[in-house]
């Protein structure tokens, strides 16, 4: 029994050679073609993930910077009239004693009397912002009026001409007795001893101290 077997002529093996060659570097170049469409994908994939995360943040900062905006627009419009009112910065007691003499002289029949203590500070205040300081001075006011009208008008018109926040801390009313000057007035007249705090706010530092009780003013 004879077998065919496969006889390759001279130059079909280099030329299988040489086919098989071409055939691997086309292979390897497909790889590598397909590998670097990849890297190409990964890379795009990466820059448009930064790009988006850079929006992103972008898109925050300008939320906050509006928030920031609107917030300064808002708390700069009460810090002005806080300071027009003077409740930041030094206490002014000579626009105080100002008022008072004035409401004095303008009702002369209440024997308005007052006395301001030594201001001191008041660190148990919560919320205090950093860098300020609230300070007080506590005044007792002394005075006749017909009715609690006009003792309400006084507290008014102290609170709306005088300089400072003023918080009325209490007001003992007690019914008087008429004088020979007080002849037209129709009932005895109501004497009233009130406690008013001056507070104002200012920036600390550390000269920043109670004021001794040489500060203190009196009409009594």
């Amino acid at each position: 029994m004879s077998a065919n077997r496969l006889q390759l002529l001279p130059g079909e093996f280099a030329q299988i050679r040489r086919q098989s060659y071409l055939f691997v570097a086309a292979l390897c170049l497909a790889l590598i073609s397909i590998g670097a469409a990849w890297w190409y994908l990964d890379q795009q994939q990466q820059a448009q993930m930064l790009a988006r995360q850079a929006l992103q943040q972008a898109q925050a900062d300008a939320a906050t910077m509006q928030q920031d905006r609107q917030d300064f627009d808002r708390y700069s419009q009460a810090y002005r009239q806080l300071l027009a009112k003077g409740v930041i910065g030094d206490e002014d007691r000579l626009q105080w004693v100002e008022v008072l003499t004035n409401i004095s002289r303008q009702h002369p029949q209440m024997k308005l009397k007052y006395r301001i203590d030594a201001q001191r500070p008041l660190d148990f205040v919560p919320d205090v912002p950093d860098g300020m300081r609230v300070f007080a001075s506590r005044m007792h006011l002394r005075l006749l009026t017909a009715h609690e009208a006009q003792l309400l008008a006084v507290l008014e018109q102290l609170d709306k001409e005088a300089h400072g926040l003023h918080l009325l801390r209490q007001c003992e009313i007690r019914r008087g007795k008429l004088d020979e000057q007080q002849r037209d007035w129709v009932a005895p007249p109501l004497e009233s001893q009130c406690l008013i705090e001056w507070v104002t706010l200012r920036q600390s530092s550390p000269a920043s101290a109670p004021a001794d009780a040489a500060s203190a003013g009196s009409n009594s």
